[in-house]
């Protein structure tokens, strides 16, 4: 009788033994998140700055708040001085919107760009958002030349990151041999 018990543990352990368990996490701002660029709901903001820049820290007050407030937008925010490949997005968009300047904060929101933050460029922002909420808008990323390339950067990029929602993403865990063992005894008994 004894032997049969083992037996079956022994194939229980052996089928959970390279099993990969998920679980939902919040994440929220200041860590790292997958982004679904494809949602039909969103209008996407692609917002390009520096962690030394002050209208940057600015714009990103704003859009932080503002996001809560406005479920169907979502801020991509790119940070320049801490992810090269930043810097070659920010190239991408400006030759696609024929925008020779670098400075910082640059925004992109349908097929429109600003450089820079006060109110009057938060009140043209708003604008444009609202009137994307009315009429369909292109969204930035469809007027770039390599826009596979970008979706699969957003998609996959541990360094890109959304301001101000939290959002779900699944969490994949690999739990250990042992672990498994522990638990499956635990549930039994």
């Amino acid at each position: 009788m004894k032997l049969k018990y083992l037996f079956i543990i022994m194939v229980l352990v052996t089928i959970f033994s390279n099993t990969v368990f998920s679980e939902d996490v919040n994440v929220d701002i200041n860590q790292n998140v997958i982004i679904d660029i494809n949602q039909e709901t969103k209008i996407n903001v692609y917002f390009f700055g520096t962690s030394t820049c002050p209208y940057c820290a600015q714009e990103k007050e704003f859009f932080t708040e503002y996001v809560k407030n406005n479920p169907d937008v979502r801020v991509y925010y790119f940070e320049l001085d801490t992810q090269r490949n930043n810097s070659k997005l920010l190239l991408e968009f400006s030759k696609a919107f024929q925008e020779r300047s670098t400075s910082v904060p640059i925004t992109f929101i349908s097929e429109k760009v600003w450089i820079g933050f006060s109110e009057s460029i938060q009140g043209q922002m708003e604008t444009i958002i609202n009137n994307c909420r009315e009429n369909t808008c292109k969204d930035s990323y469809t007027l770039l030349e390599n826009q596979e390339e970008f979706r699969e950067y957003l998609t996959n990029d541990k360094y890109v990151k959304y301001l101000g929602e939290e959002i779900k993403k699944e969490k994949t865990d690999k739990i250990g041999f042992f672990e498994r063992i522990v638990t499956f005894f635990k549930n039994i008994f």
